[in-house]
């Protein structure tokens, strides 16, 4: 897969990212919204573009729970969801926000999932202590997080986590920003830049995250 992104993160400026941040931010994304209000044996419509008259490329059942909104459009009227490869629009006047970080949490302390290309990679982490890394060229599957940290002042747009395995290390620079994936329709509300040490060698791996960590 290879993966585009509006910032490309230097190794130089790795773990000085956390305290620059990113650009704005709103609160209410990423998030994790469930579906409500939508009338029995309807779906709610997903559209190409955020306007009620735009072509529908998906749907959501009415029962849906856990949809990731990754993006809010310029009236903050229509939340961008991914369904598979795709991506899209839908009213935010059907979704309802799940319960929202507790203070002093990081994204770190609630499922994520990041994936990079080239070769394929990705870091899953599922609330606890725990990180998993699936890397072709790492022999070192399981960390322990050590570190969990947001950016002072600022702890939605810039966070990073610190983990060690044996003989491995790694630390990731997680911020907000609008990530796709090149190889499908998929957007993304978060950048991953990790810095892997193992027998390997080092290695500086890019990636987009979600807060489905199903996907």
């Amino acid at each position: 897969m290879r993966y585009a992104f509006l910032r490309w993160g230097r190794v130089a400026a790795l773990v000085a990212a956390v305290a620059a941040g990113a650009g704005p931010v709103s609160a209410e994304t990423p998030g994790l919204y469930d579906v409500i209000g939508v009338a029995e044996n309807d779906t709610l419509k997903i559209r190409e573009n955020p306007r009620p008259s735009a072509l529908i490329v998906g749907e959501l059942p009415r029962s849906a729970r856990g949809v990731e909104v990754v993006q809010l459009s310029e009236n903050g009227n229509w939340g961008r969801v991914n369904q598979g490869d795709l991506s899209g629009w839908v009213s935010l006047q059907f979704l309802a926000a799940q319960s929202a970080s507790e203070p002093g949490e990081t994204r770190f302390d609630r499922p994520l999932l990041c994936v990079g290309g080239e070769p394929d990679w990705s870091i899953l982490t599922s609330g606890g202590d725990g990180l998993v890394l699936n890397h072709p060229q790492s022999p070192s599957s399981e960390f322990t997080i050590r570190l969990k940290l947001a950016a002072q002042g600022r702890p939605q747009v810039s966070q990073v986590v610190q983990a060690s395995a044996e003989r491995a290390s790694l630390i990731g620079v997680l911020r907000h920003d609008i990530c796709t994936d090149a190889a499908s329709d998929r957007t993304y509300g978060m950048t991953m830049d990790a810095l892997l040490r193992d027998g390997g060698g080092t290695r500086l791996l890019t990636g987009c995250c979600s807060l489905d960590a199903t996907n």
